[in-house]
């Protein structure tokens, strides 16, 4: 009962809180409640914003009450208490005298039906959107919202996702919200923001080469990721070795491995060029970072994974052996990752993939692109690359699974 009381309560002081706004509003000229409500909630219109941003730089009593109101806002009370303000300004009538009773299934019968004849419309026909032809060969990396590629003149559309490619003479159809980031031949980059095109990096020499030796593997990749995986399937019962594998730059990777789940399986990590076991764990999940109290692995050293299923009379294992780059071509990746970084931030992108995979570091690729497709799963062109990195790995099994998604999508 004090629970109820104490909200009741808080209910009480902000719908006072937000009766003295609309009050004061007229007098003094402070924002409103509808002004106050919009900004919190994130629902005020594009062309409101300004206005209401620059009186609460001049204002410390609007900026009080905003603050407040977003504590109460975050606390759930403030939408409930603005619908109620709302309908006592307007004597409870939203859309002027209250219609008979009876005519209100026929409204509502009549909106039903004129909403199921416009929205399929806005799928053909985008209200508010804009289309402009591509002049230029273009990577996207980065979305939001959902912009639409077709060819010009085509009514046929698909997404524009990160790890396509924009052709020349192609269109870009892109509504209000959408924002679309793309690499050029020049290395520079431009974005898209409601259908207009804008230079937003000039570029240098390094993100030119990157364009230039994606624009060269195109053909490769789309051949790769149309082959079937060869080889016969390993058991799901037996453990394999995921990552690391083959070539890696990473002197700290995680281990990660499948088949085995929630059983009781020791790892070990040997170094092939002195003999010397750096490290054993015992552990139940499918994966481990590098454990802090190790040393970390050597610039062109050579290492081994076991992983052996306890008790191991009987149990099967699994092995797999890595190499970590040489210092120069360490050196030589570090600035391009710098300027990848840069162009396309410190989370998961289809850009840095792209420049692992052109250095062979395929284990590290599939690490990107398998982050990527977590938060972008209907992405059918990151799901290509991936099936690629897993091609390069002999990883049939992950190969084979994602080829079939792949095909379910197309």
């Amino acid at each position: 009962m004090k629970r109820h009381h104490e909200a009741d309560e808080r209910q009480r002081i902000v719908h006072l809180l937000v009766r003295e706004i609309g009050e004061e509003s007229g007098a003094v000229e402070h924002l409103d409640a509808e002004d106050l409500a919009g900004l919190v909630s994130g629902s005020l219109l594009k062309t409101e914003i300004g206005r209401v941003e620059n009186h609460l730089l001049a204002c410390p009593d609007c900026r009080r009450r905003a603050l407040a109101m977003q504590e109460d806002f975050e606390a759930g009370v403030v939408p409930i208490l603005l619908r109620r303000a709302t309908a006592r300004e307007t004597g409870g009538r939203l859309m002027g005298p209250r219609l008979p009773r009876r005519w209100t299934p026929w409204i509502l019968g009549a909106a039903a039906a004129l909403l199921a004849i416009v929205l399929p419309l806005t799928e053909l026909f985008p209200f508010g959107s804009s289309r402009r032809a591509v002049t230029e060969l273009s990577f996207v990396f980065r979305r939001l919202g959902n912009p639409q590629l077709g060819e010009k003149g085509a009514g046929k559309l698909r997404p524009a996702a990160p790890g396509s490619w924009i052709e020349p003479g192609q269109e870009i159809e892109a509504a209000p919200g959408d924002y679309l980031e793309a690499l050029r031949a020049d290395g520079s980059v431009w974005s898209l923001t409601e259908g207009d095109w804008s230079r937003r990096d000039v570029g240098d020499l390094r993100s030119q080469r990157l364009f230039e030796r994606a624009a060269e593997g195109r053909a490769l990749l789309v051949e790769m990721a149309a082959e079937a995986p060869t080889g016969a399937i390993p058991s799901a019962q037996k453990p394999r070795i995921i990552h690391p594998l083959r070539r890696i730059h990473d002197l700290r990777p995680p281990l990660r491995w499948a088949g085995g789940a929630g059983e009781d399986i020791e790892i070990q990590v040997h170094d092939e060029d002195s003999g010397r076991k750096l490290f054993s764990r015992r552990e139940n999940g499918a994966a481990i970072h590098w454990p802090d109290e190790v040393l970390p692995l050597k610039a062109g050293g050579r290492y081994r994974i076991e992983l052996r299923l306890r008790p191991f009379v009987g149990r099967p294992s699994a092995e797999a052996r890595f190499e970590v780059i040489e210092e120069v071509e360490r050196e030589e990746l570090a600035p391009s990752l710098a300027r990848v970084t840069a162009l396309a931030g410190r989370g998961p992108s289809v850009l840095r993939a792209e420049l692992l995979r052109q250095y062979g570091l395929h284990a590290e690729v599939r690490e990107e692109l398998e982050r990527l497709r977590r938060s972008d799963s209907e992405n059918v062109e990151i799901l290509v690359r991936l099936k690629v990195a897993y091609r390069q790995l002999a990883l049939l099994r992950e190969e084979s699974r994602t080829m079939a998604i792949i095909q379910k999508r197309r």
